[in-house]
């Protein structure tokens, strides 16, 4: 049996500022693209002190798209779980495959929560489409080192990820801890990504890290897993998924690129902010 363990120090993500239209974002490949440099250098940014959460909205076809990809390859592996020992970093790809189109995100319907109106579009602890936090810039030390539009008590909270491959499943246990006073309740958002996908983007270039596969929601299969935390009394919740939710990709089997992402939010992350 093979264990796969990540311990992510994570925060409720500010969410939930105003309402969305629970439709999905029209399938057009002709929205204005962000003039970005496909280039990158690896990141070796400043942590904040806490870890910082973003999503990522992009498209097999969207050149710019390539370097907002090894952007955020980059800081997480050097700031994320890619290896090194401070793990403050972690990320979310909503990627439109040139096989199978977007991906199926109900019933959080999350890209449309984001709604994009360029490519690509990070938003960094669920910024609004106002915010300096929801940009197509690829300059992600700048964003990291600056707190990420994370909430100001991040570090009183942590997620530990635990997967432990069972036969054809993956069982998954996420851990929510809490230091501060009294007592939280905040929602675990976490899904089954695929550390590096099998397809890359149009013309070759990087293959798209963290690409979201499905959702890890509560038993009634309706929305995420809400938990109440108070200091000294981390709660567990548990999924068993099967490991053929992802593909093999970055030359190793779908059980080694199985990655489970996973933040702490202060709502249900479906229909406003807060």
């Amino acid at each position: 049996m093979k264990l796969y363990h990540k311990s992510i120090s994570l925060t409720i993500v500010a969410l939930f500022l105003g309402s969305i239209a629970l439709t999905i974002v029209a399938e057009n490949t002709n929205l204005p693209e962000s003039h970005l440099d496909d280039e990158t250098t690896v990141s070796k940014a400043q942590s904040p002190g806490h870890t910082v959460f973003n999503e990522y909205v992009g498209a097999h076809w969207c050149g710019p798209c390539h370097g907002a990809s090894n952007a955020m390859h980059d800081l997480y592996v050097t700031n994320g779980g890619g290896g090194s020992q401070s793990e403050d970093y972690t990320y979310i790809s909503f990627y439109e495959s040139a096989s199978s189109g977007w991906p199926n995100d109900g019933p959080i319907n999350r890209r449309a929560h984001i709604n994009p109106s360029y490519y690509p579009t990070m938003v960094w602890g669920d910024a609004t489409s106002s915010s300096s936090y929801y940009t197509s810039n690829t300059n992600t030390a700048n964003f990291y080192q600056n707190g990420g539009n994370m909430d100001a008590n991040a570090a009183d909270y942590s997620i530990t990820v635990f997967q432990s491959e069972n036969g054809n499943m993956m069982d998954i246990d996420i851990t929510a801890s809490y230091t501060g006073s009294g007592s939280k309740t905040v929602t675990i958002y976490a899904a089954v990504t695929e550390d590096t996908s099998p397809e890359s983007y149009d013309g070759g270039g990087p293959n798209p890290h963290h690409v979201f596969r499905q959702w890890l929601l509560n038993g009634m299969g309706n929305g995420f897993e809400s938990v109440t935390l108070s200091a000294g009394n981390p709660v567990t919740k548990s999924w068993s998924m099967p490991i053929s939710i992802v593909r093999p990709g970055g030359g190793h089997s779908a059980a080694d690129n199985f990655l489970t992402v996973a933040a702490l939010l202060d709502g249900d992350h479906t229909t406003h902010r807060s």
